[in-house]
């Protein structure tokens, strides 16, 4: 059946080529000699010009973090699993258990994430990799949806560039930088369903409609923001390939409609079974409706408009806005003048492109007409749809900011970049004879472009602003393999500053104990500590004058205390053993430390502003040194080293305190 589904395709796709080699009713006007010269290339090369330059524009999410739930679940590696006792499945089934019985969710093929980043062990850049392929090959996926429903090569190619215009990273819980591909994937089954439905017109072979309900139903029971996205089957069964009655349609996108509403039955009950609240009350989950009509609406229109271009920068606001973006396009051209051109010049060129094959296409039949309006109708479609669930959560009702969208958003990029596809092609076509024309092609060029490279750096530094997130982890990592914590004996507890982040989810004794540092008593934050492991760790404990209880760690296993902040070209992390803890409520107020290791790390060639798309677009930290970090040199010296780092041991036992 396989291979006969995929024979099918390739004869369609045979089919599809001679249709639009016949679609032209009149002679066309005589090619000019670079018409014919980028019409005559194979289209298969111009869209992998497309597509590759997509890619560059999207590359600086390779350098970026693990972000949002990243963070936590890269942490998943065979070597955690080993010193937590514990198997990957295993984990896996507790937290599908918990999503059930807790929060009354069944999404039952998201549980992929795990065993994933147990596939890429914590390789950062080998993930993100595999994060931008998905976005190219949904990218790529949409523009053979486009070209096919359409019958122009022209939209296919603009399908594979302007929804990268679009696509802006946040410093937000954002679908590009975080989420192990979640929407991507959604993404990619929603389009490769909608492919198969156009099979299913074109031929009528129930196989192609059964394959297209089952990538649907997929998508369902991966993500929720799919329940409305029965209705993106409309219009393609209204208008292509030719334009059908209303009732025709309806029963030809029934079976979607059919399987949205089976699911949502099957989650309300069970729901209900497990007494899990749906509507929100006092205290609402991010997971229970919100049936306030007025907060429903902003909801709405605050993450549609999301997918608008430069949405985030322009307006971002709230907890999460717009921080450390620059307020013009100027600036970036004078700041970044190399990879700003490559972005204008670039944009510039795919919209040139389109606009030659445009206008070298023939004239359209009625059926060629209606294909467009199914298009426009499809776009629409897709801008709105994912918008209408995060509308009925309570918790986004509440977050969301004007510009600051949540993950499906990255969904109604693709419905905007339809819209503008759809709108351009026409306007292209309807000026194609005169001057005008060339002023329309200019127009559209340099509004690309201009979009296309400050976009482009708008997400060059909202990633750099992660640097200290990513370099800080991948730091604490370098220095506890080179000795920051002495030998491999166990130790008790470790303290952490958390000077990077309140909350930094690699401070956890599996992470230390992958890089060499056994921490039995756990890892806590000094702002926020588990009062009962002190009392397992401590030898003993008295409560002084104030009322706050004074911890003595003399005589008891070692515990430590570090300290460390890192940048893109520059770090320190200092340890020292914990003799005593001053504790108020859940904070430490005060401790008692004898200085052990200070690791510096000084990498002048990654320290930013850089131009290039693979650099940091901020400004770097200048370079720590033990006089910066108020250390007297003379106390301490050289025990180890290497390129770009140096591991600091006190001279004496009596070196003063760690400040």
């Amino acid at each position: 059946m396989a291979l006969s589904l995929v024979t099918n395709i390739v004869k369609h796709r045979q089919s599809r080529g001679n249709e639009m080699s016949k679609s032209a009713k009149k002679p066309q006007p005589k090619q000019s000699r670079v018409t014919a010269f980028v019409t005559g290339r194979p289209y298969s090369l111009l869209l992998a010009i497309a597509l590759s330059f997509s890619t560059l524009m999207l590359s600086p999410l390779l350098r970026s973090a693990f972000l949002g739930d990243d963070a936590d679940n890269s942490l998943m590696t065979a070597s955690s699993m080993a010193f937590l006792h514990d198997s990957v499945l295993a984990t896996t089934w507790r937290i599908f258990v918990q999503w059930i019985t807790v929060e009354g969710r069944f999404f039952p093929l998201a549980q992929y994430t795990l065993p994933l980043f147990y596939a890429f062990g914590g390789n950062r850049l080998l993930f993100k990799w595999f994060i931008l392929a998905l976005i190219i090959a949904g990218t790529g996926l949409f523009s053979w949806l486009v070209r096919r429903v359409s019958h122009s090569d022209a939209l296919g190619i603009a399908a594979a560039f302007v929804p990268t215009l679009a696509m802006q990273m946040m410093y937000f819980y954002d679908s590009l930088l975080g989420f192990a591909g979640l929407v991507q994937l959604v993404f990619l089954l929603t389009v490769g369903a909608l492919l198969l439905f156009t099979f299913y017109l074109d031929t009528g072979r129930r196989r192609f409609a059964v394959s297209a309900v089952a990538l649907y139903v997929a998508s369902l029971l991966m993500y929720e923001i799919t329940f409305p996205f029965f209705l993106l089957f409309v219009p393609l069964a209204l208008y292509y390939p030719t334009r059908r009655t209303v009732k025709e349609a309806a029963r030809k996108a029934s079976p979607f409609a059919a399987g949205a509403v089976l699911v949502a039955v099957s989650l309300v009950v069970m729901r209900s079974l497990l007494h899990v609240r749906v509507v929100a009350g006092a205290a609402a989950s991010a997971y229970q409706l919100n049936l306030n009509p007025g907060g429903y609406l902003r909801t709405l229109a605050i993450q549609t408009f999301g997918a608008l271009p430069l949405s985030y920068s322009s307006v971002g606001s709230g907890t999460w806005g717009r921080t450390g973006l620059f307020a013009s396009p100027l600036q970036y051209l004078t700041r970044f003048p190399l990879t700003s051109l490559i972005a204008l010049v670039g944009y510039a060129a795919l919209v040139w492109l389109f606009a030659v094959v445009a206008r070298a296409e023939p004239d359209r039949t009625p059926a060629g007409r209606s294909s467009l309006t199914a298009l426009a109708w499809l776009g629409g479609a897709l801008l709105l749809l994912p918008s209408t669930m995060i509308g009925l959560s309570s918790r986004w009702a509440t977050e969301l900011a004007w510009g600051v969208a949540y993950i499906p958003v990255f969904v109604a990029y693709f419905g905007f970049a339809l819209l503008v596809c759809v709108g351009a092609y026409r306007l292209v076509r309807a000026t194609r004879r005169g001057s005008a024309g060339i002023a329309v092609v200019v127009v559209l060029a340099l509004a690309a472009g201009t979009l296309g490279f400050t976009n482009l750096q708008n997400n060059r530094l909202v990633v750099s602003e992660w640097d200290g997130w990513r370099f800080g982890r991948e730091m604490i990592a370098s220095a506890t393999e080179r000795g920051l914590f002495g030998d491999s004996s166990p130790k008790s507890l470790l303290f952490v500053a958390n000077r990077i982040n309140s909350r930094q989810p690699w401070d956890v004794p599996q992470y230390y104990a992958a890089h060499g540092a056994v921490f039995s008593g756990g890892v806590m934050a000094a702002s926020s500590v588990d009062v009962a492991k002190l009392d397992a760790a401590a030898s003993s404990k008295v409560a002084d004058a104030a009322g706050n209880t004074v911890y003595d760690f003399a005589g008891a296993s070692p515990s430590m205390y570090v300290d460390y902040v890192a940048d893109a070209g520059t770090g320190y992390a200092m340890a020292a053993r914990v003799a005593s803890a001053t504790v108020s409520g859940q904070s430490i107020v005060d401790m008692g430390l004898q200085p052990t290791a200070v690791y510096l790390e000084n990498h002048p060639e990654r320290t930013g502003p850089k131009d290039s798309f693979g650099g940091s677009a901020k400004e770097g930290a200048a370079p720590f040194t033990l006089e910066a970090l108020g250390l007297d040199p003379q106390s301490w010296k050289v025990a180890s080293s290497g390129t770009g780092w140096q591991l600091y041991v006190p001279v004496a036992s009596s070196a003063p305190a760690v400040p």
